[in-house]
């Protein structure tokens, strides 16, 4: 499996791959900062990537994988942190559209500082009135 199919998968399949071993935590970040790699020059969706520290929580939840630990529900599974978060101002992403080319638009909401609660009821308002989820970027 390359690194676009990795990366398009829904996150319950990837997750379940995590619990079966069918792919490590190690495989979805390098497939996920590849692609990073390969996609932000043109669209700038990244300012600050931390790829070795990734890698190396990526290695730990690896080892706990092997073990045979207790495994939360998205154990393994990137995920990517706006930096307003570190400000306190809530922020959530969520599918908007597709551009004349096929490829996904998303839209941010940002809340006042403190106030997750609303953007989030905001976030599942629009996801709930706008649904997408059968639909997929062409993987190239």
């Amino acid at each position: 499996m390359d690194s676009s199919e990795i990366c398009c998968m829904p996150l319950t399949d990837t997750a379940q791959a995590v619990r079966t071993k069918k792919l490590s935590p190690v495989e979805i970040m390098d497939a996920v900062l590849h692609r990073i790699e390969k996609l932000n020059p043109g669209v700038n969706a990244y300012c600050t990537l931390v790829g070795d520290s990734a890698r190396k929580h990526a290695a730990e939840a690896e080892t706990a994988v092997m073990k045979g630990e207790q495994l939360g529900p998205l154990h393994g599974i990137p995920v990517s942190i706006k930096d307003l978060i570190l400000a306190g101002q809530p922020t959530a992403s969520v599918p908007y559209g597709w551009t004349d080319d096929g490829l996904p638009v998303g839209l941010q909401i940002v809340g006042t500082r403190f106030d997750d609660l609303t953007v989030l009821r905001a976030a599942f308002a629009f996801e709930q009135a706008s649904p997408w989820t059968d639909r997929y970027p062409a993987l190239s």
